[in-house]
């Protein structure tokens, strides 16, 4: 188990380091073609410490151990180990995700890590591949719109496509004002045109009647 990658779990960690050992282990079960039997009886080989002790006292009842299947082990070890509190704000973030400044593979990312939180938002393909392109910069989804989806990472292509060519359209346009500046001077601004003479003295100074002047 450790040479795939399996980690010794204490239970003395953050929530979000319980959620990176949950993930990994699923990593390592998927590589296996575990068993959810099986599942259980390799993660149960890695809790240490905290962690040994509290699967001691919740896996036996009256002395007899109690065999669990792997969704009731995820539900039992989520609820020791990852406060409700930290759950909701989870769920929260997920459901208000938005691109923003982040880019394409940024925003994706992020989506996938709080994939795991989802309530019920994102438990279906179709769910997930709406969330997902409902969270994107509207300019995106806009063009995406108008594409015939299947999945998420079909989505996921077509976002980073328009976003490369937003890019290189960026960096066309900065290229021409830079290759202006070189050829009109550092501070060129666009053209200039000639100040009228004595704007400054017809609006300055009043004008003086024959009857003000001293005869």
């Amino acid at each position: 188990m450790k040479s795939l990658g399996g980690r010794d779990f204490k239970g003395d960690v953050s929530p979000d380091a319980v959620v990176e050992w949950l993930r990994e282990m699923e990593d390592v079960f998927e590589y296996l073609y575990a068993t959810p039997e099986e599942k259980v009886q390799y993660v149960v080989f890695l809790l240490k410490g905290y962690a040994r002790s509290w699967w001691s006292s919740v896996s036996r009842v009256n002395g007899e151990r109690v065999q669990f299947t792997w969704e009731e082990f995820l539900k039992a070890i989520k609820t020791e180990f990852l406060p409700e509190a930290f759950i909701r704000a989870k769920n929260n973030e997920f459901a208000n995700l938005k691109q923003e400044n982040m880019t394409v593979t940024e925003y994706t990312i992020k989506f996938v890590r709080l994939l795991y939180f989802e309530d019920g938002l994102a438990d279906t393909e179709h769910k997930k591949k709406m969330r997902y392109l409902h969270g994107l910069r509207i300019g995106l989804k806009e063009k995406i719109h108008k594409v015939d989806e299947e999945s998420m990472a079909t989505i996921k292509e077509a976002a980073l496509k328009y976003e490369a060519y937003e890019v290189e359209s960026r960096e066309e346009h900065k290229a021409k004002e830079e290759e202006k500046k070189r050829k009109f001077g550092v501070n060129y601004a666009g053209p200039r045109y000639p100040r009228p003479k004595n704007l400054t003295h017809s609006y300055c100074h009043p004008r003086k009647w024959p009857s003000e002047t001293t005869s």
